[in-house]
């Protein structure tokens, strides 16, 4: 049964695969295991070494980016492994180089990214204005004469983030800019630019390094464009044209306006937000993993019950097995999302007037990045208060992940825009006929009525936002809509377990704190009865001795060798 357990676990590759990056992870000698004596420098160089250690017996990139579950794979380590190589491998294999090869970049270029000559970097936001995705500042303005472009950062306002300010580390930048022919707006589009090699910074490109965020090593910074020339060959045209004629300059772009034209130019958003679910999935098991670990091996002293291990005490078990579930949860659901792209590409929406201009690409892997974001956070906040004073060490790992779960819920589209846009994609067809409740004599220990439930909370978030759209109506359909999503994906992964009494325990656990969490709306609108309401606790605690025998069965599951932790709890395996 582990053996079936952790093929649910990690369903994205065969099981050799697997195998193999599990291998190279944990090998010593790989550079993978934690380290607490490098600096900030150090770190950095040594993520963009690891990074050279996966291109160079998995790569190169764009196979990977051929075959989505094995780059995925990959991320679920990554996330394992640091923080700081989630976000490299991310910005150079999902954002940079995705681009490349979806926007029509020359065969140079993705070669120079496929061997590392040069590390990506990809410079969208200009973070001293607010919604900066969809008011593009940058100008790459096509010069005639010379059949190219000038690029030009028009003030100190318009900067970009990028990842490019670690001497000696080459970096090529995929710079996200408004075209303008002739003074006329033709919309944002993407150029590549060397930013630095070797010898130093390129010609008319200006850094200035940005402080370092705690436990996060990254070589951040704010880049300038000084009317940097770049060829037509570095446009990443993505079918649009620019022809010479009598009258001057012809512009054409398949592209029916300039919203379609960046949601075209952001296209590798998905494979952005899949990477992200993953790796971030991972890092919950990890934490989970570490304190669960600790709370089995730690030996309580109290007067009445001498020498039990803490987790037998529920002030333990009840939030930790919660994480664990909530851990769980989103894993089958960030697996469900990179499979499902994987599998099949889905076809671009509209911009519309979406807050989150990257939520337009593929609103259901954003979403996903969203709950499995904020599921990180609280199992990793649970986890850090259970395990105590240790927790707050950053030699046991659980505040990197939390700050890797802090970190996403901003980057890759901000969460609370995202969860905003797909509540106004949902509320725009009118809600179905009346749904018909009957949820009274149900159990809160039967998974039929928590999908039922899931169901008619849905159904009246939604009629409610329909009525009256606003701030508070498009959170709570948007959490609705979430939490019924993550449901059945558990309630699938159940189905598909040699186990399945056990996987529908952790569905439950998790979609009954949920339950609990909204239970005032529920009670409010009438779907849930104060008895049932009531039931909630004593229900939560019945499920928890039920998982209690399981936990090492569940946690050992996840295959996570303790070296690759890091955490002077578990030691190697």
């Amino acid at each position: 049964m582990p053996e079936a357990l952790r093929d649910l676990v990690h369903p994205l590759v065969p099981a050799s695969t697997t195998r193999r990056i599990r291998e190279l992870f944990s090998d010593s000698g790989s550079g993978f295991a934690a380290r607490r004596d490098l600096t900030r420098e150090q770190t950095t160089r040594l993520v963009h070494e690891q990074l050279r250690t996966i291109n160079a017996e998995f790569g190169p990139g764009s196979d990977l980016l051929a075959e989505p579950s094995r780059l995925y794979a990959l991320f679920t380590w990554a996330g394992l492994a640091d923080p700081a190589l989630v976000f490299v491998m991310l910005v150079h294999y999902c954002l940079a180089q995705a681009s490349v090869v979806e926007l029509g970049g020359s065969t140079e270029r993705i070669r120079e990214l496929d061997e590392l000559t040069s590390f990506g970097s990809f410079l969208i936001t200009e973070p001293r204005r607010g919604s900066s995705h969809i008011a593009t500042r940058t100008q790459a303005t096509y010069d005639a004469a010379r059949d190219g472009f000038v690029l030009t950062t028009p003030s100190p306002v318009a900067a970009k983030l990028a990842n490019a300010a670690l001497p000696g580390v080459p970096k090529l930048g995929v710079v996200l800019a408004r075209l303008k022919i002739a003074g006329r707006d033709c919309g944002v589009f993407a150029f590549v630019v060397p930013l630095r090699d070797e010898r130093g910074l390129k010609p008319g490109v200006e850094i200035q390094p940005l402080p370092g965020m705690p436990m996060f090593a990254a070589d951040s910074c704010l880049v300038n464009f000084d009317h940097v020339r770049v060829p037509r060959a570095d446009w990443l045209a993505d079918g649009a044209t620019i022809e010479a004629c009598a009258d001057g300059t012809t512009f054409h772009d398949p592209c029916a306006d300039l919203d379609a034209r960046l949601v075209r130019t952001i296209a590798s958003g998905p494979y952005c937000w899949s990477a992200i679910s993953t790796a971030l999935s991972a890092a919950a098991r990890g934490c989970v993993t570490i304190a669960l670990r600790y709370a089995s091996q730690r030996t309580t002293m109290g007067r009445t019950t001498p020498r039990l291990p803490a987790l037998a005490h529920r002030n333990q078990h009840r939030p930790l097995l919660g994480a664990l579930a909530e851990a769980y949860a989103i894993t089958f659901l960030a697996n469900e999302s990179a499979l499902a792209y994987t599998s099949k590409r889905t076809g671009q929406e509209s911009l519309d007037d979406a807050a989150a201009p990257w939520s337009s690409i593929n609103a259901s892997s954003a979403l996903t990045k969203a709950l499995v974001s904020r599921g990180l956070e609280n199992v990793a906040e649970r986890c850090r208060r259970s395990t105590g004073a240790l927790g707050l060490m950053t030699a046991n790992r659980i505040l990197d992940y939390q700050m890797l779960g802090h970190a996403f819920h901003a980057a890759g589209g901000d969460n609370q825009l995202i969860l905003l846009d797909t509540a106004r994609t949902l509320a725009e067809p009118p809600p179905p006929a009346e749904f018909e409740g009957g949820l009274e004599q149900g159990s809160v220990l039967d998974p039929a009525f928590h999908q039922a439930l899931a169901e008619v909370r849905e159904h009246r978030a939604h009629q409610q936002a329909a009525e009256n759209p606003n701030y508070d109506t498009s959170l709570e359909l948007a959490n609705a809509h979430g939490a019924a999503l993550t449901l059945a994906a558990g309630m699938r992964a159940a189905s598909r377990s040699a186990d399945t009494r056990l996987v529908t325990d952790l569905c439950l656990l998790h979609t009954l704190e949920t339950t609990h969490a909204c239970a005032g709306w529920l009670l409010a609108n009438k779907l849930l009865t104060p008895a049932q309401a009531l039931e909630i606790p004593e229900a939560l605690n019945t499920l928890c001795e039920r998982l209690l025998p399981d936990v090492n069965t569940l946690i050992d599951a996840f295959d996570i060798p303790g070296s690759l932790l890091g955490s002077p709890r578990l030691g190697s395996t």
